[in-house]
């Protein structure tokens, strides 16, 4: 029987190495061999925006890959009238490559910025 101070660290210890042993990736087909290297990225899109003249918000996002490479590009209407533009590319040799741009005194199709008080 285990018991006083160092019971209790045995039971946590078994307890954490039994939770550890069910996490773990159950991979019966490759018989515990690695799989290789990085797969391929997916071809996906997106694109969303909000352009709301009431709230003063004006803000997007668009991006997407072929599979090898991922580019997009966000922006938002800034408090000082400035439109900040971030487009940007990820691929495997040179990681994310943001170009930074700003548009200054930009005014959405709506028009000025309601007031606030």
């Amino acid at each position: 029987m285990v018991g006083g101070r160092y019971g209790s660290v045995v039971v946590m210890v078994t307890v954490m190495m039994v939770m550890m042993t069910a996490a773990a990736p159950q991979n019966n087909n490759n018989r515990g061999r690695p799989t290789g290297g990085a797969q391929p990225l997916m071809e996906y899109k997106f694109d969303w925006q909000v352009d709301d003249a009431e709230s003063g918000s004006y803000y997007g996002h668009r991006e997407g890959t072929d599979g090898a490479r991922v580019v997009g590009s966000h922006y938002v209407w800034l408090p000082d009238g400035r439109l900040r533009r971030v487009d940007y590319y990820v691929d495997a040799d040179s990681g994310y490559v943001p170009t930074i741009t700003y548009i200054n005194n930009y005014t959405p199709s709506w028009g000025q910025r309601p007031y606030r008080r």
